[in-house]
């Protein structure tokens, strides 16, 4: 089993896109909080199960409704990094 992970940036992306969706409806930034939660979790027991990131290939995502989370594997530390929560609308991020 793996540990998830979350880096600084994946925090700060994963937070304001739930501030942004909970001034609009706090009750879907809920919803919203827990979905992405979920699908981090499950990364614990299948960590490749996302796609390979091409622009960056260590990188992998993974989908959440609209939105796409970046993760990168330590397959010898066991660890699942969270490195960014991306709405799929947006230009592709920097990394």
């Amino acid at each position: 089993m793996f540990r998830i992970v979350w880096t600084g940036r994946g925090e700060r992306s994963f937070a304001e896109i739930l501030r942004s969706v909970a001034r609009i409806d706090v009750q879907a930034a809920e919803r919203l909080r827990m979905s992405i939660l979920e699908t981090t979790a499950v990364l614990e027991q299948h960590p490749y199960i996302g796609a390979r990131y091409e622009q960056v290939p260590p990188l992998r995502e993974i989908l959440c409704d609209r939105y796409r989370i970046f993760y990168l594997v330590s397959k010898a530390r066991k660890v699942v990094g969270i490195h960014l929560v991306w709405h799929s609308a947006r230009a592709e991020p920097e990394f």
